[in-house]
């Protein structure tokens, strides 16, 4: 199942930590970290997060 794990850079503890225990348990999910992010950037930098979502379904469909 493709799996996508989305962080910002700046995103407090326990969630960088989290999303980066499920990325060792998970090797093929891809990982973005998008720097100068927060928890928020689904609604501070919408258009990062759909650039995301738009390749990995790209991938996915190709």
């Amino acid at each position: 199942m493709p799996t996508l794990l989305l962080a910002g850079a700046d995103t407090w503890e326990p969630m960088p930590t989290t999303v980066n225990a499920s990325a060792a348990a998970m090797p093929t999910a891809r990982h973005v970290v998008r720097p100068g992010q927060s928890h928020f950037a689904t609604m501070t930098a919408p258009h990062l997060f759909a650039d995301a979502l738009r390749q990995v379904f790209a991938e996915v469909s190709g």
